[in-house]
């Protein structure tokens, strides 16, 4: 798996793989990127096609699937 899941609340995680750093910085540099070319509707359609690939694979790839959690039982 390539992001650790979070210990409250829903999503995922900090990556734990480098395949999951490389998703990420590719996904941070883009939006960076996007940020200093484009402005208004253009950077807007950037930055979805740039989320919903990384929300997908984050999706997919998070150790123990996206789910609510609570924290650890005691």
């Amino acid at each position: 798996m390539w992001f650790a899941a979070k210990s409250h609340g829903y999503g995922a995680g900090l990556p734990i793989s480098w395949e999951g750093w490389a998703v990420f910085t590719l996904f941070i540099a883009g939006a960076v990127v996007s940020a200093f070319f484009f402005k208004g509707l253009v950077e807007a359609v950037i930055l979805g096609a740039l989320a919903i690939p990384f929300a997908l694979i984050s999706y997919y790839k998070t150790e123990g699937g996206l789910k609510w959690r609570r924290g650890k039982k005691k």
